[in-house]
């Protein structure tokens, strides 16, 4: 019962390990010790506030729009460039993921160079540049100043758009979007957007395999056409050159972009829903709920309560020192960390308060977001946790001048957006003014707990605990594209027992009679894994003799051998450690049919199942050393249509289709896998071979 599927989980674990790099960040940090004892017990206080200096600015209009933002800095032989296009909110349609495609299809080409000419020329000059879809930056020695910026404007200016470049990106964001649709987060952040800002405003848009799909050459130039002018873009230079010297690169390397006029749709503000609605997302076994609290907030960035409503968010949920963290995490403990914010936003803003926690305490945290949401509007905040707030924005301030591109980003801010020259360099003082009395005020403006979008993404056997906090007094189902579900309450399952299913089973695929007859069994499938197109092939014989070779790009990355109680393994070529429990694991991978072997029921339980595709299903659960597993069977067909592993606190789905009849016995020809990596794994069965001669050297172990 409990096959794992070691082949499978051996090419998630592999593929993983092949597109990840772990790196390890050593800081050195200088400490004085007090002379107290007890100075390990003394939370330190916060230092004083360091004076932040933006630098002064200069600005011009070039003749054809573009505006100059010039910040002179000697202090280094380095300039930065930053270019930024304004591009206006819009809704994308059919074509949905068109701007993104175009940001990442800059740097592929240009009239005169490929992109790999353009990585050696921005490689010899010692300098970075990136493009994206709102323009891009650079940065490099200023005795470069001239050449760098020379390839801003042709990498820019001069963009091709090749189609095979496009056949690549196009690929890399269906990966990316895989790899979202199977991640909680990634599926919280989507059904959020969607749901507090609706699917017409741009905010709630969302891209699909389908719309990427429609997206061609031709949509990613009319993105390009429509929106680089130089009337809405703005360039920003810091660094060793003067404000005569900026004038000159800018004209030279920009002068000639022809400006025109580009509309701006307008959109209606999304609102906050009227009373609390309760949204959720299911997903099979998950041991964690991901909780979203919030709404849309009408605060722009040049808002003057923009200071006090970050004040707020900082009180509220601030890393280590927020009232959320302290309360979740210190006294609840029902997650590692639970945060807040206030942001603003030139279309909408948001507030936002959100933790991942343990399934069994979702309704219990719900309770304390709203409690912690209540007594912000309620309660003055304390002076410590005001002065914390204070120190934070100083010291995330202090830091951020330390980088040329942020310096360029402020100074763009303030002239993008009508901020006060001294606007960043006032801010610590101006936060020193905020009282408790204003924080309130604040507070109450731009929280409102009984006006709440609470979005839960997580297994729905808790669902029906959230019906209380609901206004509507209704749980309002989603999938993973924020489409509305109707979740279909399975009919109990009455008398039937797991010996029943499973036999049921065993009858659906052909029979005990004839599965006994199958001695052994080859199968191939193959898929394309994060690019990779992989293929694996598996034998099985005697029910006690077991291998999987895995090959992708003319070689083998996994080999896995069992022999009647031997094993052994090898991930590209080099002998991986055995251990007795993945000794039995391979032992049981070896029966080609597990549930026809099923001597001892008593450790099964039966109850009714989801709904999966439209099939009422039984679930039959069994736990062994720690490893839960439910296996779904189709009420109607009996068939297996789904497994959920729970191991250590991870989940991964394993989903079966196509089933076709081999031999008078039925196989699904389409698996598919998620939760173990942070990507989906789809293979396709090629080939199977019932009784066929297998070579027996594919199970030698020794």
């Amino acid at each position: 019962m409990l096959n794992k599927f070691i082949a499978i989980l051996a090419l998630v674990s592999l593929t993983w390990a092949c597109n990840s790099t772990k790196t390890t960040t050593v800081t050195r940090t200088e400490t004085t010790i007090l002379d107290s004892d007890d100075f390990r017990s003394q939370a330190p206080g916060a230092a004083q506030a360091r004076p932040i200096e933006l630098g002064q600015f200069q600005t011009a209009t070039l003749d054809n729009g573009l505006q100059l933002i010039v910040v002179e800095d000697d202090a280094l032989p380095r300039v930065s460039y930053r270019l930024f296009v304004d591009v206006p909110a819009h809704l994308e349609g059919e074509y949905a993921g068109t701007a993104q495609l175009a940001g990442q299809m800059f740097r592929r080409a240009t009239e005169t160079k490929t992109k790999a000419e353009l990585d050696e020329a921005i490689d010899f000059l010692g300098a970075s540049l990136s493009i994206g879809s709102t323009g891009g930056t650079a940065r490099g020695l200023s005795r470069h100043k001239d050449n760098l910026m020379a390839l801003m404007a042709e990498t820019i200016l001069k963009v091709q758009f090749p189609e095979e470049e496009l056949d690549i990106v196009r690929a890399e964001a269906k990966a990316g979007l895989q790899q979202t649709l199977v991640t909680p987060a990634g599926i919280a952040d989507r059904v959020q957007s969607r749901l507090w800002y609706g699917e017409e405003h741009p905010f709630g848009e969302m891209v699909t395999e389908e719309s990427y799909d429609a997206i061609g050459v031709e949509q990613i130039q009319s993105y390009y056409d429509t929106y680089f002018v130089p009337n809405r873009s703005y360039l920003v230079m810091v660094g060793d050159l003067t404000m005569e010297e900026a004038r000159l690169l800018a004209n030279r390397y920009f002068g000639n972009w022809t400006p025109k006029e580009v509309a701006e749709p307008e959109f209606n503000k999304p609102e906050r829903p009227r009373g609390r609605r309760i949204s959720f997302v299911h997903r099979p076994g998950s041991v964690q709920s991901i909780i979203r609290v919030g709404h849309p907030v009408n605060l722009s960035p040049g808002d003057p309560n923009t200071l006090a409503a970050r004040l707020v968010g900082s009180v509220l949920g601030s890393p280590f020192n927020g009232r959320l963290f302290k309360n979740l995490r210190e006294d609840k403990g029902y997650t590692y960390g639970a945060y807040g914010s206030i942001r603003a936003n030139e279309e909408v803003g948001n507030m936002l308060a959100y933790a991942d926690v343990r399934t069994e305490v979702t309704d219990s945290a719900v309770t304390e977001f709203l409690t912690e949401l209540e007594k912000m509007t309620t309660d003055l905040a304390q002076e410590d946790e005001l002065a914390r707030g204070r120190s934070q924005i100083n010291g995330q301030l202090a830091q951020a001048m330390e980088s040329p591109e942020t310096i360029s980003l402020y100074a763009l801010n303030t002239v993008r957006y009508g901020l006060s020259e001294d606007h960043y360099e006032t801010l610590g003082s101006r936060a020193d003014d905020i009282s408790t009395t204003e924080l309130l005020r604040t507070a109450q403006q731009y929280i409102k707990p009984d006006e709440l979008h609470i979005l839960v993404v997580g297994d729905k056997s808790i669902a029906d605990k959230l019906i209380p906090f609901a206004s509507d007094g209704e749980i309002h189902f989603y999938d993973a594209n924020g489409q509305v579900v109707e979740m279909v309450e399975p009919e109990a399952a009455g008398d039937i027992t797991a010996e029943q299913v499973l036999n049921d089973y065993v009858e659906a695929l052909g029979g005990q009679d004839k599965l006994a007859e199958v001695q052994r069994l080859k199968m191939v499938m193959g898929g394309n894994v994060q690019g990779m197109t992989m293929v694996q092939t598996s034998y099985k014989a005697d029910n006690d003799k077991f291998s999987s070779i895995t090959e992708a790009m003319g070689m083998v990355l996994s080999d896995q051998r069992y022999n009647d109680g031997k094993a052994k393994m090898s991930v590209q070529g080099q002998s991986a450690p055995i251990d007795e429990t993945m000794v039995s694991a391979f032992r049981e991978q070896a029966i080609i049919f597990p549930e026809a072997k099923i001597e001892d029921y008593s450790e099964y339980s039966v109850e009714a199942g989801e709904v999966i595709d439209g099939e009422a299903t039984y679930a039959v659960s069994r736990e062994d050393d720690g490893i839960s597993q439910t296996e779904y069977y189709s009420r109607e067909t009996g068939l297996k249509l789904r497994s959920v592993v729970v191991e250590m606190g991870q989940t991964q789905t394993f989903d079966y289709g196509d089933y076709r009849e081999v031999d008078g016995i039925k196989f699904p020809f389409s698996f598919s896998l998620s939760g173990m990596a942070p990507f989906p794994i789809e293979m396709e069965v090629s080939e199977v071979e019932v009784n066929g001669d297998i070579d027996p050297a594919v199970f030698e172990v020794e």
